[in-house]
């Protein structure tokens, strides 16, 4: 679909009273605490960011981490960072907590 035709088609939609957002808004606002709006469950985190998850619910430290993962330990931290980001929390007990309200883990 061509820029000028996407563009027309918004603007019908508008004169029709329907609400024109970006698709990457919509997701966000389709996400709330791990939920979208039909009330299911949505993993919001990649296989390996779920498994450092459920290395970190078990205590183990980074290093630990990245030797059961068979990954480096840079990796592991910055997959943590990815992990506080997405579930918006600032520790691992926090990060914890909320995939596991999400129904993450």
């Amino acid at each position: 679909m061509t820029f000028t035709r996407t563009l027309v088609n918004a603007i019908k939609s508008v004169v029709q009273g329907d609400v024109v957002i970006p698709l990457e808004l919509f997701q966000q606002l389709r996400m709330q605490n791990g939920r979208n709006l039909s009330g299911e469950y949505r993993s919001v985190l990649t296989d390996k960011e779920r498994d450092i998850l459920l290395e970190v619910e078990k205590g183990k430290t980074n290093r630990e981490i990245s030797e059961s993962l068979f990954t480096s330990q840079r990796t592991v931290e910055y997959s943590l960072s990815t992990i506080f980001r997405k579930l918006d929390a600032r520790s691992r007990i926090e990060a914890v907590k909320r995939a596991k309200e999400c129904g993450i883990l």
